[in-house]
């Protein structure tokens, strides 16, 4: 069965039994032909760890959401620019907002993209196909492919503003905002 060698490649070798259990049981119920969520293919605590070492290690920010647009983990590992934004409620509401229409892009994604948020802030973001179906996609990013530009620092003022933030504040986060050329963060990505 398709589903299970993929659950056991996405799944620590200890835990593999038990998740193959939990599938063929549901597969005997005769349940199969229901949509089957990631959060019941995997465990999300143990997700949440590989996701947070592999943001650290990478020195990128991560999260994963499901296709309702829910959140499957907690954002690893993210920038100070980011949690700036997202310390407004309409900071957040655009994070979100952004996160939703990349979302909705990523539906028809079949390999891996760079996206942008609307604070100009770029994700790599890949959807998590299993047995042929997209589960989630998985977002890792948080940097910027070259320096912010003046007029970009410029635009980054105005949306401080709009999002109740001091204006010089977000242009200096934005200013530390991690630089990752695209070819870095392709070759990164393409060794999975």
């Amino acid at each position: 069965m398709a589903l299970q060698s993929t659950y056991v490649s996405v799944m620590p070798h200890r835990h593999a039994q038990k998740g193959l259990c939990e599938v063929c049981c549901r597969g005997a119920g005769g349940k199969m032909d229901e949509p089957i969520s990631l959060r019941e293919l995997v465990d999300v605590d143990i997700i949440q760890s590989i996701q947070d070492r592999f943001a650290q290690t990478v020195g990128v920010s991560s999260v994963i959401f499901l296709p309702d647009g829910d959140a499957l983990t907690r954002f690893s590992n993210p920038t100070e620019f980011c949690s700036l934004i997202r310390s407004t409620k309409e900071g957040r509401r655009r994070c979100f907002q952004s996160f939703t229409e990349m979302s909705r892009k990523a539906v028809e994604l079949s390999e891996p993209e760079i996206m942008y948020c609307f604070a100009y802030g770029a994700h790599f973001v890949a959807p998590i196909i299993v047995d042929g179906e997209r589960k989630a996609t998985m977002y890792a990013g948080q940097f910027r492919p070259e320096k912010f530009s003046p007029e970009q620092l410029k635009e980054l003022e105005k949306i401080a503003v709009e999002i109740d933030l001091n204006p010089e504040l977000l242009a200096r986060e934005a200013k530390n905002m991690r630089t990752v050329k695209d070819k870095v963060v392709w070759a990164c990505l393409n060794s999975f």
